[in-house]
């Protein structure tokens, strides 16, 4: 028999997320029911499979498959994480109400629906009953590398786990370093490989930067350990055989400093940039929707649309969107009343056209 709950846990881990917050999650959504899962049995509004997505707004991904469904799903609630700067109770919410709805939202429990209240209770705890801060850069303008250090710093003495991406699983180097920084909003790939392509060259670091550390002779990959820099004499790192903690740094190895883009004024471009990809995904979803409904409008749908991809700048991504939400526009008016009804549907997932 398939143990869908340590699928759940395998897969938050794997994407940068809690695991315990993940299970809980999909608890809610399927209360672990067979005849959920296996989509015997689907929601009032249709919702089906064991991360109960709805085909119509989600229709690239089989949701009777449980495997790819909680990859998707946990692909999805890091992309609203994104979206709400990592507020979990907006994101959350909006999983459970929609992302057109939460726009809209205070932050306030009492403003929730019934349904999406307990659903919050139940995955976040009573620790964020009251209000949820608003999404928001208050400290725009901030240098947030001492923010890191301090979230870093609650793992001091924690033990190395390969593998380790998350506080549930465990770290280690470079699922530290990339949790830490995802925690305030700046996200990167959790390979040091990927922490170098995803960073930018840094020829003044200062505490909270990135040091790679590279061998003439590195087997596999270019940087075989990674840290957060802290002097010229020691890193802060989660290291083999020690985990957590104050190192000198590694002997022998060359050090290569990087910087997250961003972290000195609180504005980070790739943040920015899957924001804008997640929306034009989820508007050309709903545009694909809109073609299944009257099949010679599919051209015009995708007229001028390119989809996006990590390399694409956001001034492409801005036209891209323009140009998304006038080609449905356009399916709209031909579609009559018809047209209303899937323009309302399309505000309630991914809110009002900017």
């Amino acid at each position: 028999m398939t143990d869908y709950r340590a699928m759940t846990r395998q897969i938050a881990a794997e994407e940068g997320l809690d695991p315990d917050l993940f299970e809980r999650q999909i608890g809610q959504e399927s209360s672990w029911s067979p005849d959920v899962i296996e989509c015997r049995r689907a929601s009032s509004a249709g919702a089906e499979g064991i991360a109960q997505i709805i085909p119509r707004y989600h229709p690239n991904v089989d949701p009777c498959n449980p495997h790819e469904a909680l990859r998707y799903a946990a692909r999805f609630v890091v992309s609203l994480l994104q979206r709400y700067d990592g507020s979990m109770p907006h994101a959350f919410a909006a999983y459970n109400w929609g992302p057109g709805n939460v726009d809209g939202w205070d932050g306030r429990r009492a403003s929730l629906p019934a349904e999406t209240q307990h659903y919050l209770d139940v995955i976040l705890g009573d620790g964020w009953r009251g209000s949820a801060p608003s999404p928001g850069r208050d400290d725009l303008g901030a240098d947030l590398r001492p923010r890191v250090i301090a979230l870093a710093e609650q793992f001091l003495g924690q033990p190395y786990v390969w593998g380790g991406k998350s506080p549930a699983t465990g770290f280690d180097c470079s699922g530290f370093v990339a949790w830490a920084y995802g925690q305030l909003g700046m996200p990167f790939r959790a390979y040091t490989d990927h922490i170098f392509a995803d960073t930018n060259a840094c020829d003044d670091p200062g505490p909270g930067d990135i040091v790679l550390y590279e061998y003439a002779d590195s087997q596999g990959c270019r940087f075989p350990h990674v840290g957060f820099y802290i002097d010229e004499n020691q890193t802060l790192d989660c290291r083999g055989g020690v985990g957590v903690g104050y190192h000198p740094h590694v002997v022998g190895a060359g050090r290569v400093y990087r910087r997250v883009p961003g972290v000195l004024d609180n504005v980070h471009p790739i943040q920015e940039q899957r924001k804008m990809e997640g929306l034009i995904t989820a508007i050309a979803y709903m545009g694909d929707n809109v073609a299944d409904q009257i099949e010679q409008t599919r051209a015009s749908l995708d007229d001028g649309v390119e989809r996006p991809h990590p390399d694409m700048p956001c001034e492409e991504l801005r036209r891209n969107l323009e140009q998304v939400f006038t080609n449905i526009d356009r399916v709209y008016q031909e579609l009559g009343g018809e047209g209303q009804r899937l323009r309302d549907t399309r505000v309630q997932f991914v809110g009002p056209r900017p």
